[in-house]
């Protein structure tokens, strides 16, 4: 869970190995491997990116390169603290993901589990159900203290919803060391402010199961009445200015939210949010800029009442986006033909997330207007024929009968890179195929895109390729 209001201050940039232009290729040459490592974006990345790439790239789970559980200490609590950490301590659980890790809650014992959709946003794919995977570890109370269970659990994701920022989990097995779930309420009633309310979460700069003890502090729509918002509202002196904010605030998704006191950091998202009886009243899932920590975001109950009505019996078909979450992207010629035909998306670390392929060249611009600052990224004019992603697993996209739609969704496991799934556009829906295709496949493509489609393939692995 990051800061969303705005990217934080200072971003630097790994050095860049620039890709290796105009490569010898031609359809009849061995295909080369999936680029696994792609140069970084360099220092003349376009800072920001489209909004929804760009909330889910602020809003990605706390990133772990090693996770080591810990456990958070009993401190001396006032109010209702000392009490229900006890009891709601234990139904909440730590969510990990290859890129990282978060909170979620029981919601029953059963094993159903509550935590943000951004948290499992880079979930890996299980190669049986074609759903999205995470590991979930508990823990135990013992002596005041919540101690981690070695026995990492893994869990499906039977639904989710960027809309509200939720996802819905459920545990393949109990762990071997519990013989019960805990679970948490729902709270009958809604948060009022100035009433008295806990989190629970894991934060990724501090302990597990760090408790905070807090106040409710507002409740109301998100983003409309936020204030920055309704500031910009009321300073727009133009109906140009108060279209464009309109516009803007069209893109981004609206939910009912609860503001606390409580001190929120990155990993606490997708945490419960309690009231004085230990009833959820909300999901914890954002922080504000820095210099304003002292209140927090989280998902209203009514949003997560809404959610679970109809509860799946199977996983939802849940399809990646080709879009990858970024904030940052740059463009590059990798046929040296004078057209930028290839989209390069990365995060505020240099980490390239994803790569999107104008085959046909009918929506990139020319070297000349990007140089002269001519040109606006917009996702609905960007005509790509085929994307691929390394990160948390590899994926590739294929536009087959260039209509501008990507029909086919081609993922390999992540543990074992030899298993592959296909999800393919049949008359509309999206359907799991009966036999996967190659992760790269130039007969996928028109005749006329294949050398293009190689070129920029070998261009993005050069610099593995060339050693």
């Amino acid at each position: 869970m990051f800061q969303v209001f705005r990217l934080a201050a200072g971003l630097r940039w790994a050095p860049v190995v620039g890709l290796v232009a105009n490569p010898v290729w031609t359809a009849s040459a061995v295909a080369v491997d999936f680029p696994t490592s792609i140069a970084p974006l360099g220092a003349s990345a376009n800072l920001g990116a489209p909004p929804a790439q760009l909330e889910r790239a602020l809003l990605r789970a706390a990133e772990t390169e090693t996770w080591a559980p810990g456990a958070a200490p009993r401190q001396a609590s006032r109010g209702a603290g000392l009490d229900l950490y006890p009891t709601v301590a234990p139904a909440v659980v730590v969510v990990r993901t290859p890129m990282g890790h978060g909170s979620g809650f029981l919601i029953d014992a059963d094993g159903w589990i509550i935590t943000n959709h951004h948290v499992i946003a880079a979930a890996a794919t299980d190669m049986q159900t074609g759903a999205p995977i995470v590991d979930i570890n508990m823990g135990r109370m013992n002596d005041h203290l919540m101690h981690v269970l070695p026995d990492a659990v893994p869990a499906i994701v039977y639904r989710a919803s960027r809309e509200r920022d939720l996802a819905l989990l459920k545990l393949v097995r109990k762990p071997s060391d519990l013989a019960t779930l805990p679970a948490l309420k729902l709270s009958p009633a809604a948060a009022v402010p100035g009433s008295e309310c806990i989190a629970i979460g894991h934060p990724a700069a501090g302990l597990l199961w760090t408790m905070r003890q807090c106040d409710v502090d507002g409740v109301g729509d998100w983003p409309s009445e936020h204030i920055d918002v309704r500031m910009w509202t009321l300073r727009s002196t133009s109906q140009q200015d108060a279209q464009s904010l309109a516009h803007l605030m069209a893109q981004i998704p609206k939910r009912r939210v609860v503001l606390s006191s409580c001190g929120i950091n990155p990993g606490d998202s997708g945490g419960p949010l309690v009231n004085a009886r230990g009833e959820v009243i909300a999901v914890t899932f954002a922080i504000p800029p820095s210099g304003l920590d002292h209140f927090s975001y989280h998902i209203d109950l009514s949003e997560l009442k809404s959610f679970l009505v109809d509860r799946p019996k199977n996983p939802d078909l849940q399809i990646p986006d080709a879009w990858p979450e970024a904030s940052a992207w740059e463009l590059h010629d990798c046929d040296r033909n004078g057209k930028m035909e290839t989209l390069v998306f990365g995060l505020g670390n240099g980490l390239v997330t994803g790569v999107l392929c104008d085959l046909d060249e009918n929506s990139c611009p020319d070297s000349a207007s990007v140089a002269a600052g001519q040109f606006n990224l917009d996702p609905a004019k960007w005509d790509f024929e085929f994307a691929l992603q390394p990160e948390p697993e590899h994926r590739t996209f294929y536009d087959r009968d260039d209509d501008g739609r990507v029909d086919l969704v081609v993922i390999a496991g992540s543990k074992d890179p030899a298993l592959r799934l296909a999800f393919e556009l049949k008359i509309g829906t999206w359907v799991r195929a009966e036999k996967p295709a190659a992760l790269l496949d130039p007969t996928l493509l028109p005749a006329a895109e294949r050398a293009r489609y190689g070129k920029i393939l070998l261009a993005l692995a050069g610099a593995r390729q060339s050693k």
